[in-house]
């Protein structure tokens, strides 16, 4: 759609100053995306709740007020169970060749989801049953986790095992290479959605605000095309039937993953020229 490849087309000034401040990732291209019209003004998915929680802990993270950060954090994880993945993010980052564990403003988070949490707390302990709904043994939109799934021999549990173990590989190497938190939340978010054994199309709105300030052609593409995963609703509607095509799949990830693949091996082979060419001109 125009207002998601809008989001591509930020400035260089205003870029640089936007990843500065958390709240401001909330653009009017990111507000206007086509994705959220459809899947927050029109259907109602709650997931706004947990960007605004999420953003507003990164606001406070940039500025330095960590027992903030991790309330809204909590907040946000206590919305929606995903953001739960980004603490390590918070806890321990290293910052002027030092490293910084803030256990103590994370403590805060704990009261809050306590509190939060106390009217539901029967059906909590019953943690099986409070995620068999997500982790239920059925597939929708996936991508990575097809190929796990297929090298499981179609065993569920095992697929999921499998994606699980990678997820939190590949969080790690994102941690470690320390990159700017809130690119760091991006990309842990990328991850987690090429990894999941469901992807909707409202699960993509969890992009465009990081989108805004760290434009990727790839993943923008991604917001459009992802609306081809509709085309399931047409047989479920008709006859009750939840049918994907294969089709529409390739349709929807193959450029993406192309692009992806493309902008990785740019990347390497430009920082590789360059890198020669400063060892040419040294000798």
């Amino acid at each position: 759609g125009g207002s998601s490849t809008e989001s591509g087309r930020v400035s260089t000034s205003s870029t640089s100053s936007r990843r500065s401040s958390g709240l401001s990732l909330l653009t009017p291209s990111s507000v206007t995306s086509p994705l959220t019209v459809v899947e927050f003004w029109a259907q109602g998915h709650n997931d706004p709740l947990t960007i605004l929680f999420l953003l507003l802990a990164l606001t406070a993270a940039l500025r330095n007020r960590w027992s903030w950060a991790f309330g809204w954090w909590a907040l946000a994880a206590l919305t929606k169970f995903w953001p739960a993945i980004l603490l390590p993010f918070f806890l321990l980052r290293q910052e002027q060749d030092r490293w910084v564990l803030r256990w103590k403003p994370a403590l805060v988070s704990i009261p809050i989801a306590v509190a939060v949490s106390w009217p539901y707390l029967d059906g909590i302990w019953d943690v099986q049953e409070l995620l068999r709904g997500f982790l239920g043994g059925w597939r929708n939109n996936d991508s990575l986790y097809g190929l796990l799934y297929a090298l499981a021999g179609e065993d569920f549990e095992r697929g999921t095992a499998l994606a699980g173990g990678l997820l939190v590989a590949a969080l790690a190497a994102v941690w470690w290479k320390r990159m700017p938190l809130v690119e760091s939340v991006l990309w842990a978010v990328v991850l987690l959605l090429l990894l999941s054994a469901n992807c909707f199309p409202w699960y993509l709105s969890w992009l465009l605000p990081f989108l805004a300030v760290y434009p990727n052609a790839a993943l923008l593409l991604w917001t459009a095309l992802v609306t081809l995963s509709y085309h399931v609703v047409i047989g479920y509607g008709a006859l009750d039937v939840w049918r994907e095509s294969p089709e529409f799949r390739l349709l929807e990830y193959v450029p993406v993953y192309g692009m992806l693949i493309g902008q990785f091996l740019v990347r390497r082979f430009g920082r590789a020229r360059r890198g020669l060419g400063a060892r040419m001109s040294g000798s």
